[in-house]
């Protein structure tokens, strides 16, 4: 059920928001003190997603977790996350709760390692 406690779906979905919006929150700490906003790209946005370059890799493995759960505009985690709340809702009934959090895991990195 989508109420109970240590429901995969809703915890992902959660994850997924609460990133959004700390990530958002330093956004605007950046806008409001008239900083570069590609400092806060290349010092604080950079350092969740995945990098291109395999040595960057390297030195920021804990970007091949986080990258899934980063997201840069409204419309980019909106649109993530009902697909997310639609698909995950049909495999969650088709396989179980406990699957769904390593299935999620598993695509992203293959999308990873597509990318």
């Amino acid at each position: 059920m989508l109420g109970s406690d240590g429901n995969a779906l809703v915890n992902l979905v959660i994850v997924n928001a609460v990133l959004f919006v700390l990530l958002k929150f330093i956004y605007v700490i950046y806008q409001l003190s008239d900083l570069n906003l590609d400092a806060y790209y290349s010092n604080i946005f950079n350092w969740f997603i995945l990098p291109a370059n395999i040595e960057k890799l390297a030195f920021r493995p804990w970007t091949l977790v986080t990258f899934m759960f980063s997201h840069e505009s409204v419309m980019h985690v909106i649109g993530n996350l009902l697909w997310l709340w639609m698909f995950g809702y049909i495999l969650q009934d088709l396989t179980g709760n406990r699957k769904l959090v390593p299935i999620y895991l598993l695509g992203g990195w293959a999308g990873a390692l597509a990318f």
